[in-house]
């Protein structure tokens, strides 16, 4: 719907991303709450809004779409406009003389050329800028905008791309449409083809297949894991995303100007995103100048007496494994801690950080001077919890910015003298890198990390890599602690990990259970498991599904529309919308699905709609996740899924009460031991296996990983040519403990 009226007055305005409210006049002499996102307007001048009321925590509002302003063109109303408050400094007296001059279609000759103010007596370089630059905000970006939603952009992505091409958008849009993938944040390949296509852009363009090469190259990397693709590879996964048509010689053509371009490295038949290249490479780099900085020696004697003092204050009996743990963690500038479930980990940490603060107890405020980080905020929150410290994501101690960079960096240290990284295993090689930048060359880092578990989802395989250059002292935790020894889980998960198929796997225990049963029955079965334990008082919250694929009868996504019609029906009493092939409710539980540290929201974060907004045009939710309130619209409502059922890769670095874990043979293709290994070790207090017993033996059986290809250990060799030792096969020894305190779970 379209109202119009006199802009009144601003009452809120983001300089970043113009999201505007503001009070009009409607011609029917209302006052109107307005929102949106387009600039600032011009105070009581006549504007058509076209959108629709919505009703949200504010009361009702006119939620903008787009909007025009009415400027009419005779001369008294020209000279009006021209004289208004949005020309600063521009009189009556030097508006009748432009309309005088240039006529009554003044505003088209100045927005086609700013020159033509030049005949305009009593006009300085300074007034021809305010009147241009006035004239393209209220005018011409009104023109723009309108292009750019007709072509599917939403208002937020629409201002973003006004603002940085200004005048010049449509004639930059239509040269190379595929500008806006490294211009404009939020847009990818995909979009950027729709919209070439159709403005009927060719498909034979370089820009398009240098913008296709990039695109399928970080598709590659950002999902399979690898840093480098060989230049074989390259050419074949170029040739297979493109169309047929397109010939091997133009593929290779512009391969090679992607890599004069600087978009592509090539260093020994490697081919490189920079970004990914520069990340190992500066990885390498920081971790061999840490060490090769000399510190002054902490001595033994004075580690082992503290450390006995702090097991003596805390109660604590370490094992000798712990001790060498934290005695190597206080003689090393870098140290790697590594074990399964119930090793001791979360012990050795917060042990650390005791035995550290003792022997700095001469200094101010020591404990400010330690961060302890994980790479997800649910990470963050359970180190937090365990060892009674505070925690933060790595993003957060970096200070991340709305525009992508961080506060912290090469130039901008952080100030912290020892840093723990919790859940090492998920750092890829981009966050890295990014932490080490800002590192002061004192600075102690201690891994701490599983390295059994699925590595990062994001490129490398750091904690492997750093493993395995042996130039950084591990210790190995390998025995379960008496503190853990009542869970069956935990000695399940360490069988896993030995390829042991647990002797009582199917006999129902107090904290684990196999429930075998056919594909067909599993989403009853499920709906049954997960309805009982809400019963029992768990919340959703405490309970999650577990599944390998998203796809098939038993994916992911079924399982996720099956539980919320059981669990979130709409029975008329429910505010839902459908996104393509998505429906959300308010009350659904949902899981981000990248990061968006300006949001304070990280790729794994779950959390339950709150709001749903809907109109003709536009689309809004709020989503909280642990009180942090989040707004989508239709620009970033692909960020959300449903999170009834999550993969297991999403699940990593979180703990939940009760994981029920899915697995069918027809899953085979994703089955492998690291997968059921990390699913497992989800469950803090109850395990439900549900499904076929044979896809968990395969599981069991498989440990043939896509092996990922990266340099980060050649570079920590610093020889190029020698070959890192691998980890694939390694396999600790736990000591197994019994006297089994049992669990009471859903009797």
């Amino acid at each position: 719907m379209i109202i119009s009226g006199w802009y009144k007055k601003e009452i809120f305005y983001n300089q970043n991303n113009s999201y505007h409210v503001a009070s009009i006049q409607a011609a029917d002499n209302r006052d109107i709450t307005i929102i949106g996102y387009f600039p600032k307007l011009l105070k009581n001048e006549f504007y058509h809004f076209d959108g629709d009321f919505i009703n949200n925590n504010y009361g009702k509002q006119f939620s903008v779409s787009s909007y025009e302003l009415e400027i009419k063109k005779d001369e008294a109303s020209l000279i009006l406009f021209l004289s208004s408050t949005l020309f600063k400094g521009i009189g009556k007296k030097t508006a009748k003389n432009i309309v005088s001059h240039l006529g009554t279609n003044a505003i088209d000759k100045i927005i086609k050329d700013k020159a033509v103010l030049n005949q305009v007596s009593g006009l300085n370089d300074i007034k021809i800028e305010t009147i241009y630059n006035g004239l393209i905000i209220h005018y011409e970006a009104e023109k723009i905008i309108r292009f750019l939603l007709k072509h599917g952009f939403g208002n937020n992505l629409a201002m973003r791309i006004f603002k940085k091409y200004k005048t010049n958008t449509i004639a930059t849009i239509e040269e190379n449409p595929y500008r806006l993938i490294d211009d404009i944040d939020g847009i990818g390949f995909k979009r950027a083809d729709s919209l070439a296509l159709s403005l009927g852009y060719d498909v034979f363009s370089p820009f398009r297949i240098q913008a296709a090469i990039n695109y399928l190259f970080e598709q590659y990397c950002f999902s399979e894991g690898s840093t480098y693709l060989t230049y074989e590879e390259l050419i074949k996964k170029s040739s297979e995303f493109l169309e047929p048509n397109i010939a091997y010689e133009a593929i290779k053509a512009n391969i090679e100007t992607l890599i004069a371009k600087n978009k592509i490295i090539n260093v020994k038949n490697r081919y490189f995103l920079p970004i990914l290249y520069n990340s190992e490479k500066t990885i390498a780099e920081k971790i061999l100048n840490l060490l090769s900085i000399e510190t002054e020696t902490t001595l033994a004697e004075d580690v082992n007496t503290i450390i006995a003092t702090v097991a003596n204050k805390e109660h604590i009996t370490y094992s000798a494994k712990q001790i060498e743990a934290i005695e190597t963690a206080m003689q090393n500038k870098i140290v790697i801690i590594t074990g399964g479930p119930g090793t001791g980990k979360t012990t050795v940490v917060k042990g650390i950080i005791t035995t550290y603060c003792e022997l700095n107890r001469s200094q101010k405020d020591i404990l400010s001077q330690i961060a302890l980080v994980a790479p997800t905020g649910r990470a963050a929150k359970r180190l937090s919890i365990a060892t009674g410290y505070e925690a933060q994501t790595i993003h957060r101690l970096l200070g991340y910015q709305l525009n992508g960079e961080f506060t912290y960096n090469e130039h901008e240290l952080l100030q912290c003298k020892l840093i723990v990284i919790d859940e090492a295993s998920m750092i890829d090689v981009i966050l890295l890198s990014h932490l080490l930048k800002a590192i002061k060359k004192t600075t102690k880092i201690i891994f701490v990390g599983d390295i059994n578990q699925l590595p990062s989802v994001g490129p490398g395989e750091v904690l492997k890599d750093l493993i395995n250059s042996q130039i950084i002292k591990a210790v190995y935790l390998d025995k379960i602690h008496r503190q853990k020894a009542d869970s069956t889980i935990i000695a399940c998960a360490h069988d896993i990990n030995e390829q042991i198929l647990t002797s009582d796997l199917l006999e129902k225990q107090e904290d684990r259970n196999f429930i075998i049963c056919r594909d067909e029955l599993i989403l009853d079965n499920l709906q049954f498991i997960v309805s009982n334990a809400l019963e029992k008082s768990f919340t959703l919250d405490q309970i999650q599904i577990l599944a390998p694929m998203y796809k098939g009868q038993i994916g992911i996504d079924k399982i996720n529309n099956h539980l919320q019609s059981c669990l979130n029906p709409n029975n008329g009493d429910k505010i839902e919308l459908r996104y393509y092939n998505k429906l959300f409710r308010v009350g659904d539980k949902v899981i981000q699905l990248i990061n968006r540290p300006e949001k304070n929201i990280m790729n794994g974060d779950i959390g339950y709609i709150k709001e749903i907004f809907t109109s003709e045009d536009k689309t809004k939710l709020i989503v909280d996740f642990d009180n942090n309130e989040v707004e989508y619209d239709e620009n970033n409502l692909d960020d959300l899924q449903l999170a009834y059922c999550i993969s297991i890769h999403k699940s990593q670095g979180s703990e939940f009460d009760i994981v029920v874990l899915i697995l069918s043979k027809s899953y085979s293709i994703m089955l492998r031991k690291k997968l059921l290994y990390t699913a497992v070790t989800r469950a803090k207090k109850a395990l439900v296996i549900l499904g076929d017993y044979e896809a968990y033996k395969l599981a069991l059986s498989n440990t043939r990983e896509t092996k990922r290809k990266t340099t980060l250990g050649e570079f920590l060799q610093k020889t190029p040519e020698k070959a890192y030792i691998k980890i694939d096969n390694f396999k600790f020894k736990y000591q197994k403990v019994k006297d089994i305190t049992p669990y009471h779970f859903l009797k």
